[in-house]
């Protein structure tokens, strides 16, 4: 760093006005200025409640302190339409969707078979479970996708989980 340019950083901004005539253009000084005051926050919000506190500071709460009751016409439009869920499926559904899981439960997931019977599929799993052979592939290939991933993927898949238990 030149001699010009050190004297000119630790010399009060009153003189940097005079010394400028001696800066070439291509060498730029930055100077800051200091934080303008924060302002209150957007006066065109709510106030749901103010009141004054022991130690004389005020409080003021721009969101509801208590649920307020919306009508359903002031509601936004539903982004999937609402399907009624069925739970009483007849006996022969219930057969059939067994004799399927089992003949095919590659093919008949939980989610298709949610589907194709217009319930649930925690209703299916609960009706028809998926086989322990099944059950056992899917582990594996569980466990192979686990071991794909890269290690900072799995550990923090692994922190994941070690956080889950602690709830």
């Amino acid at each position: 760093m030149s001699l010009l340019i050190k004297k000119i950083l630790f010399t009060p901004p009153s003189t940097i006005s005079t010394i400028s005539l001696f800066i070439p253009n291509h060498i730029f000084i930055r100077t800051y200025t200091a934080k303008k005051p924060i302002k209150p926050s957007n006066s065109s919000a709510p106030i749901y409640a103010e009141e004054e506190l022991e130690d004389g500071s005020k409080f003021i709460s721009r969101v509801p302190l208590y649920p307020q009751k919306i009508s359903l016409d002031e509601l936004p439009p539903p982004l999937n339409p609402i399907k009624q869920k069925s739970y009483n499926l007849t006996q022969e559904q219930i057969n059939e969707i067994k004799q399927l899981r089992e003949q095919d439960p590659i093919k008949w997931t939980r989610k298709k078979l949610a589907e194709k019977f217009e319930c649930s599929q925690f209703y299916i799993g609960i009706i028809a479970p998926v086989s322990e052979e099944r059950r056992i592939e899917l582990e594996a290939e569980n466990i192979q996708k686990i071991e794909k991933m890269g290690w900072k993927k799995r550990f923090v898949r692994n922190e994941r989980a070690r956080r889950r238990e602690l709830w």
